[in-house]
């Protein structure tokens, strides 16, 4: 039977009335090709529906108030309205039909409506899905309160979306009800298929989305493939909430620009919106986030929850997030959360948190490695494993960030803190820092660094950080905070620290070793300088390098129970020196029972010029060399408590002051040299050195050259 040339091919309502069509041609009619109105029933199976609308607006079928089942047929060629439209508190199921060729959408579910589009398979094994290969605006919308079940179907030819849910609605996108049985190559059976790419002739918009999920809706994937769609793969907005299931496939969602710019993203969150995850789905069924141009998520104003497999023992399919320019970015007052997540092998930078935005990574842990570079080499547009900017805050559990072209950033107003895990039986380090081309970590402009159990480099080839430019290890300045506890920094290849520019430190229970080996020259194995400040307790710091700790330009450095340890065995110098202070303050304080030593093999333990002050007590000094121990000029020093009985040697050079501050009932210094000072013309310039014994015995040093000057 074919109905043609009418209003409506077959128009139904009223309560109570019913239909079927089976083996029918509905087609060339002004307006709808099949209506269904006011409680009434169709089932329609094995027809073609085409070319209906001819008189400016028609579906193929709609369906409004009511209820119709649909099998096995063709709805073709509706060029001025939907393929099909389920609309007005009707309820709809849609199984095993092709779709093609509609104005707007392929099917349209809306106003209070239900629609069940395609299905789980039969028990043998017969697909329900639908295939709609458009040209169309939408394969499938769902909007105005409305539930959809989209199982099973292939979508493509959409200019716009492959599927939008929209208006307080709801989804579920593709089906696991076969948990116990399924493998991989029943997917296409479950979930569905969102091809974006071009029909021949046609052409997409360049924000092209496979799924968009807005406006307060809420869907949850599983075991979908989104592929080819030129804006992104998945936009979530306004509001909506996404769940995202196992075994979903979201690649090459992307495009170029005219200039050579590549947009696209895999998911985008915007506008108070949410992505929500579950590790048990990921260990079943991993997911595949990969080559979405620009971002793998994008993420502003809104949640983004990502978690990993997890059978309690190998974190077995934790999430990979590779093949992007960026793997996370987030801004805008965002929340992203991971555990056991893996962002890896993105060209330009591995994570991105800026303007108020907060990066959780809890004990499962995450790693950030290979960003930043291309055939295995930094870039002009790479950037960090990890960068947290603009007021942002990072809470990191357990984190790797490991050979990316830079490690971690931490800049403007913001803060890190972490390495927690680290406080485990089962886990010595929480961070780990190690392998990236340049610096290792950068606290800049007014941000914190607040951390324990974290490694900085490491004792294995190629651990060590920064062997592009030999950069420092950690650089902390601009009026910026870095405490690190329990920690240990070693085999970097430049400087292990500098902090400068009224920048402050603490450093307490840590193990600074082995660093500066690309150098040449010599060089400290910790800088403070510029107006800085560093407070360095229990701690052990040994370099090879030449120099110990440099500090400068109006600093204070306080160094409490710490062993310094210094040689010249890396670098071509022949001279070493475990404290270098030039126009700064330093305290150098043991108060404990135990012995703290320092010591240059290859010159003076302290050298000091330009006005400094040094305050000494309690410590122990290696007084195997030849060289004087402690060496000033235009410096202070002050002594209480010092061991009694070594054969420690000071050289006070012009304008410098030694005061004994303590009461010594023995020798403490075995040899005073001083300069004579200095005079011009008959005029005194600068004075000699000068030792104030404040009630001491001479004794207390064994001989003072005639240079020295002192006084009782």
């Amino acid at each position: 039977l074919t109905l043609s040339g009418g209003d409506r091919g077959l128009h139904m309502h009223y309560q109570g009335t019913m239909g079927q069509i089976d083996n029918c041609i509905i087609e060339n009619n002004k307006k709808d090709g099949i209506a269904v109105w006011t409680a009434a029933a169709i089932d329609i199976e094995n027809s073609i529906v085409r070319n209906n609308g001819l008189d400016g607006w028609g579906n193929g079928l709609s369906i409004w108030d009511s209820y119709g089942g649909i099998s096995n047929s063709k709805i073709e060629n509706h060029d001025n309205g939907n393929g099909i439209g389920i609309l007005g508190n009707s309820t709809g199921w849609i199984q095993k039909n092709q779709i093609t060729v509609a104005k707007y959408s392929g099917i349209s579910i809306g106003e209070n409506s239900v629609g069940y589009i395609g299905g789980d398979p039969d028990s043998d094994g017969t697909e329900n899905g639908n295939t709609l290969t458009g040209p169309f605006e939408t394969g499938i919308q769902v909007g105005g309160n409305s539930y959809a079940e989209i199982i099973g179907n292939v979508i493509s030819g959409y200019s716009r979306e492959g599927i939008i849910i929209y208006g307080n609605s709801s989804s579920k996108i593709g089906s696991d009800n076969d948990q116990d049985t399924y493998d991989s190559s029943k997917r296409s059976k479950y979930g569905n298929t969102l091809d974006g790419m071009a029909l021949t002739g046609q052409s997409v918009k360049d924000w092209q989305r496979g799924i968009q999920v807005s406006e307060s809706s809420t869907a949850q994937l599983k075991r979908n493939l989104i592929e080819n769609n030129s804006g992104g793969g998945i936009r979530v907005s306004e509001n909506a909430v996404l769940e995202l299931g196992g075994g979903n496939i979201i690649q090459n969602n992307m495009h170029t620009e005219s200039d050579g710019d590549i947009e696209g993203s895999g998911f985008d969150l915007r506008s108070g919106s949410a992505l929500e995850m579950w590790n048990s789905a990921q260990e079943r069924e991993p997911n595949t986030i990969t080559g979405n141009g620009e971002y793998a998520f994008r993420v502003e104003g809104s949640h983004l929850d990502l978690r990993g497999g997890d059978d309690g023992s190998t974190q077995n399919n934790r999430l990979v997030i590779s093949g992007h320019q960026i793997g996370i970015r987030a801004s805008k007052g965002s929340k992203v959360t991971l555990e056991r997540v893996d962002v890896q092998n993105n060209t330009r930078g591995g994570i991105r948190i800026s303007e108020n935005s907060i990066l959780s990574v809890y004990d499962g842990g995450a790693t950030i490695t290979g960003n930043g570079l291309i055939g295995g080499a930094c870039h002009d547009e790479s950037d960090y494993g990890l960068k947290i900017s603009d007021n942002s805050l990072a809470a990191l559990d357990y984190i790797t960030v490991s050979n990316n072209c830079y490690g971690i950033n931490v800049e403007t107003n913001s803060s890190l803190d972490g390495g927690w895990a680290g406080n485990s039986s089962e886990i010595d380090y929480g961070m780990i820092i190690q392998g990236n081309l340049k610096n290792g970590i950068e606290v800049q402009t007014n941000s914190v660094l607040e951390v324990e159990y974290l490694l900085l480099g490491g004792s294995g080839t190629n651990e060590g950080n920064s062997s592009e430019y030999d950069d420092d290890a950690l650089d902390v300045s601009r009026n910026s905070y870095a405490s690190l506890r329990n920690s240990r920094i070693e085999g970097n290849f430049g400087r292990a620290i500098e902090v400068k520019y009224n920048s402050n430190m603490d450093l307490d229970d840590t193990v600074i070793t082995g660093n500066g080996i690309g150098l040449d020259q010599s060089d400290s194995a910790i800088s403070i300088g510029n107006l800085s400040t560093a407070n360095i307790n229990r701690s052990d710091v040994s370099s090879g390098t030449g120099g110990g700790i440099s500090i400068w330009n109006g600093s204070i450095v306080r160094i409490y129970e710490t062993n310094i340890t210094v040689d010249a065995s890396l670098v071509t110098d022949t001279y070493s020196t475990a404290l270098n202070v030039s126009n700064s303050a330093l305290e150098l304080s043991n108060y404990s029972d135990s012995a703290f030593t320092l010591s240059s093999s290859d010159g003076s333990e302290i050298s000091m010029n330009q006005s400094s002050k040094l305050s000494l007590s309690g410590y122990t000094f290696d007084t195997t060399s030849s060289n004087d121990d402690i060496n000033v000029y235009q410096t202070e020093i002050s002594l209480s408590q010092i061991p009694e009985g070594q054969d420690i040697k000071i050289y006070l050079g012009d304008d410098s002051r030694l005061y004994f501050n303590h009461s010594f009932s023995a020798e403490i210094i075995s040899q005073l040299n001083c300069s004579s000072g200095r005079t011009v013309d008959d005029v005194r310039i600068n004075l000699p050195g000068i030792a104030y014994l404040n009630g001491n015995d001479p004794a207390s040093i064994g001989s003072a050259s005639s240079e020295c000057v002192v006084a009782e």
